[in-house]
């Protein structure tokens, strides 16, 4: 993914959503439903600088706690695109941590991730994902 930045330096706030795309809601059929309890943001300035990285966490998963922002707002630099990448993690057991972004990666047909970025009053920060399913959609890794 891919976020230019064009106005003066703001606070981005970026949460990533995967979507499970299976007609069943119930998820009885298709995919087996993961668990995600932290989601990974990195974002490195293209032409070189530090990578800027943030999270958000999700200890009891669907559970009634809500989930925590780490590192936010992340500030960036007016006029710097940041290449992105996001990493979904499975913590649930601290001791077997499990990355699923490949999982997600394999079944792209099945998912997308969309980005929101807010905080910035009238400015339009462009997120344009830079990988596609097997059908040629955007999927946002």
């Amino acid at each position: 993914m891919r976020f230019n930045r064009i106005a003066p330096v703001a606070a981005l706030t970026a949460v990533a959503v995967l979507a499970a795309c299976d007609d069943d809601p119930t998820g009885l059929e298709g995919n087996e439903q993961e668990v995600i309890t932290r989601v990974e943001i990195a974002l490195t300035p293209v032409g070189g600088g530090a990578t800027i990285t943030t999270s958000i966490t999700d200890p009891d998963g669907l559970g009634p706690n809500p989930p925590e922002a780490q590192n936010n707002p992340v500030a960036l630099t007016a006029g710097v695109t940041y290449n992105g990448t996001v990493r979904f993690l499975d913590a649930s057991d601290p001791a077997a941590v499990e990355d699923i972004t490949e999982e997600v990666a394999a079944e792209a047909e099945e998912h997308r991730v969309f980005y929101f970025v807010t905080g910035l009053a009238g400015v339009t920060v462009p997120v344009t994902s830079l990988d596609q399913d097997g059908n040629g959609a955007p999927l946002g890794l």
